[in-house]
């Protein structure tokens, strides 16, 4: 498949924090930070 990178090909990226309620085992940690890259094609 041929793109045409002029039009509608974008790069996003970002960094998100989940947090989780405290459920997990004591001195876990309750964040999670990631970071994330990717393309987006606008059609």
């Amino acid at each position: 498949m041929n793109l045409d990178v002029k039009s509608g090909l974008s790069l996003l990226g970002g960094l998100r924090n989940q947090y989780q309620s405290p459920v997990k085992a004591a001195g876990s940690n309750l964040n999670d930070f990631r970071v994330y890259l990717g393309f987006k094609l606008d059609i």
